[in-house]
């Protein structure tokens, strides 16, 4: 192919050369074939088009003609001319394609790395909805299973004739009722389980409003800042914010007494602190004034304990206000 680019380049210098007057430039059609020869195939066979084209322009074109000598001086120095740019364009042009079957290579390398990396992604991806199926399908079966308990609590207790009796089992069908809501609110995220705060514990202020409160005149407002936290976390916490909100509906606002209760949720540095305080009547000593508190308080602290946090009481003029702070997953 070569050759014959080398002959049509000659064969249409020699047509041309009765009406174009080449003068100067008697190689100027050769270039064209060294730069296709070149183009289309390697450098060998550009060189293979400079040294075709050198010896049939030496031996047909210049003079004396029909023979391999140059007379003129000016011919020698356009000789030496044309194989020196001949072989200098035959040369770029390989190293032209040699760059650019690199690029092709690493352009191949990285499609082949990028469709690769997009499958890993995708399983990536199919792998993290099968988790959300799963978690959802656990958090639903052991939200019913919860629910059976309750019902079962509840069943139990209208069974019991001592009052104090039915109260313990009330209150505990209460707390069963927080570890299902608690399931209600999971979700997954970088790869854990967590449960958002706000949702969780306003949705819990709801339910205890409608239940508890009722048609009594007292308010319950939340104050609770947007955080995500452990499933374990969020059942800890959901127990003792029930806690605390029934002993204060319960206790602090007697013979119908109105007032507000308060609960805030909020994030200082490395700590999360939950506070429930309320305008109510006091309470007469400290929950552990006298080394034996209450059921409902020593779940509290145990469950304080649970999160690594610290149990806080403040007398309040009215009221009473109870904290609980503890480290973050992050901190801890």
């Amino acid at each position: 192919m070569t050759t014959v680019l080398v002959l049509l380049a000659f064969g249409a210098r020699h047509l041309l050369a009765q009406t174009v007057p080449f003068g100067g430039y008697p190689f100027l059609l050769f270039f064209p074939a060294i730069i296709l020869a070149a183009m289309l195939f390697d450098r060998g066979s550009g060189i293979l088009a400079v040294v075709m084209s050198s010896v049939l322009a030496d031996y047909f074109i210049l003079e004396p003609v029909a023979s391999f000598a140059i007379e003129r001086p000016s011919d020698w120095l356009a000789f030496v001319i044309f194989v020196a740019s001949g072989l200098a364009t035959a040369t770029l042009i390989e190293s032209f394609h040699r760059v650019y079957s690199e690029l092709s290579l690493v352009h191949h390398r990285l499609q082949a790395a990028h469709d690769e990396l997009t499958k890993a992604h995708e399983v990536v991806r199919n792998s993290e909805h099968q988790k959300d199926i799963l978690m959802q399908d656990l958090s639903h079966r052991t939200k019913n299973d919860l629910m059976m308990v309750s019902a079962l609590v509840q069943m139990q207790s209208r069974t019991v004739a001592d009052e104090g009796a039915r109260a313990i089992l009330a209150s505990a069908r209460e707390r069963i009722h927080v570890i299902g809501r608690v399931h209600d609110r999971l979700t997954r995220r970088a790869g854990s389980v967590v449960v958002d705060v706000r949702d969780f514990l306003c949705g819990l202020c709801d339910e205890l409003r409608s239940a508890i409160v009722g048609s009594r005149p007292v308010a319950l407002l939340c104050d609770i800042g947007s955080h995500s936290i452990s499933h374990a976390q969020s059942v800890a916490l959901g127990l003792i914010a029930n806690e605390l909100i029934t002993n204060a509906v319960k206790y602090a606002f007697p013979d119908d007494r109105d007032g507000t209760i308060r609960v805030a949720f909020e994030r200082h540095d490395d700590e999360f602190c939950l506070r429930v305080e309320d305008d109510g009547i006091g309470m007469r000593k400290a929950p552990d004034a006298d080394g034996n508190p209450g059921t409902g308080q020593r779940l509290v602290r145990a469950l304080a304990l649970q999160l690594r946090g610290r149990f806080e009481y403040t007398p309040r003029e009215p009221g009473t206000a109870f904290t609980i702070t503890f480290p973050s997953e992050s901190a801890g």
